[in-house]
């Protein structure tokens, strides 16, 4: 959409959400981010993308979390555990 950057999370409610993402050329409007929600709900193909791209996120996040766990060097630098978030949005994703 326009080359703008979107964050998509869930919600509080099960489903889910976006925020504008501070990219090079700025933010994505209120519009654009409507419009990014909108086609996630109504497009399952892009749907099924992201699904696919977030369950790959988690699992090197479980990886990576594993790894520290055991002391050794995790394959994603990360400064905190986004698992439960992610595993929200997926949750999220899957309902639709």
């Amino acid at each position: 959409m326009d080359d703008m950057e979107v964050l998509i999370r869930a919600d509080d409610k099960g489903g889910i959400m976006g925020l504008p993402f501070r990219s090079k050329k700025g933010y994505a409007s209120a519009k654009q981010v409507d419009a990014v929600i909108e086609k996630l709900k109504s497009n399952p193909k892009m749907r099924a993308d992201k699904l696919r791209v977030t369950k790959d996120v988690r699992e090197k996040y479980i990886c990576s979390v594993k790894a520290v766990k055991e002391g050794k060097k995790p394959d994603l630098a990360f400064k905190e555990d986004r698992t439960e978030e992610l595993t929200a949005l997926i949750e999220a994703l899957e309902k639709m």
